[in-house]
């Protein structure tokens, strides 16, 4: 919540589709793939999901760039320094969760906010992108004791 306060957004957090039921994000304990397959979402009006629609190849492009930046450390003050600005300097050894997102495509060849740099690009950023159209959530039902919930 302190983040999406802190960007203005609705959102907090972002991740990035890998293919399947892989997605990578950036966390406190670094970047990682995780399987969506064993993720409850609790709150589905929190979750929302985009996607690129004029480059699918593209898309693909940046997945594959994305999991070369698994285990790379959490970037606190870049994320801080975001909405802030003041970074002169990219540092791609640590990136927050909507860089990661902005340099896997820009890695891709897309930039995907027009305007920013990737080290620039937060959570409200990706949600308000004219280039990221929103899709419905593919939620399945769960039965109890399968994953641990998360909102």
């Amino acid at each position: 919540k302190g983040i999406a306060l802190f960007d203005g957004g609705t959102y907090s957090h972002a991740l990035l589709w890998l293919g399947n039921t892989d997605f990578i994000e950036a966390q406190r304990e670094g970047a990682r793939v995780i399987s969506f397959a064993r993720v409850v979402v609790r709150k589905p009006k929190r979750w929302r999901l985009l996607r690129l629609e004029d480059d699918p190849a593209g898309a693909v492009r940046a997945a594959a760039a994305a999991r070369n930046m698994a285990h790379k450390e959490y970037d606190l003050p870049g994320a801080l320094q975001a909405k802030a600005g003041g970074r002169k300097k990219p540092d791609r050894t640590k990136l927050f969760c909507s860089q990661l997102v902005a340099v896997a495509y820009e890695e891709a060849g897309i930039s995907i906010v027009d305007g920013l740099t990737t080290q620039e690009v937060m959570p409200s950023s990706l949600e308000n992108a004219p280039k990221l159209k929103s899709l419905p959530l593919p939620l399945l039902p769960v039965s109890p004791g399968m994953a641990a919930p998360i909102d």
